[in-house]
């Protein structure tokens, strides 16, 4: 626990990009699964999807 509120302080009060991923304070690369396209293709449609069938189960 004293770790990770050492690591999110230095995160928050550092002078950074936005948009980086970290383990710890260690800035790190994200999975390569968050460069596949065609994943992220699939996963909005399934968004979208299940948006859609919320929004009709609420008015039914």
């Amino acid at each position: 626990m004293e770790q990770s509120a050492t690591d999110l302080r230095q995160v928050l009060f550092q002078d950074i990009q936005s948009g980086l991923y970290f383990d710890g304070a260690k800035v790190v690369k994200s999975s390569t699964q968050s460069y596949d396209t065609d994943l992220a293709a699939e996963l909005w449609e399934m968004s979208e999807s299940l948006i859609v069938q919320s929004k009709s189960y609420n008015n039914s």
